[in-house]
């Protein structure tokens, strides 16, 4: 699938419709820190955001935590593209296995609850 490359999170934010596919139990500055990313933080429609964007291969994704989201919870964003569960999954398990992730940590992907 190739290397993980560090995207820029705004100009992911701008150029793609992200959504949340899986909730992992980790707080979003260690583990970016781990990966050598930068935390961005911003604002948009629903609330302040820190995080990084990704790209593996010709995936984008980004990994982000909303301010009223739970804390120690990191969320992985995927393009709107992205919309049969077993794909999805398959993304998840592929980006989780690169940044290190145990699938113990997923709190919750969008497997667990398709309707979502």
């Amino acid at each position: 699938m190739g290397p993980l490359e560090i995207a820029n999170l705004h100009k992911l934010l701008e150029s793609e419709n992200l959504i949340p596919q899986a909730v992992i139990g980790t707080e979003i500055g260690p583990l970016l820190s781990k990966l050598g990313a930068g935390i961005e933080t911003g604002w948009d429609d629903l609330d302040g955001y820190a995080g990084a964007g990704f790209v593996l291969g010709d995936m984008p994704f980004a990994v982000m935590r909303y301010e009223g989201h739970p804390p120690a919870t990191s969320t992985i964003y995927l393009p709107r593209r992205f919309h049969d569960v077993d794909e999805i999954s398959e993304a998840v398990n592929l980006i989780t296995s690169k940044l290190g992730i145990s699938e113990a940590a997923l709190v919750w992907q969008r497997r667990d609850n398709p309707e979502l």
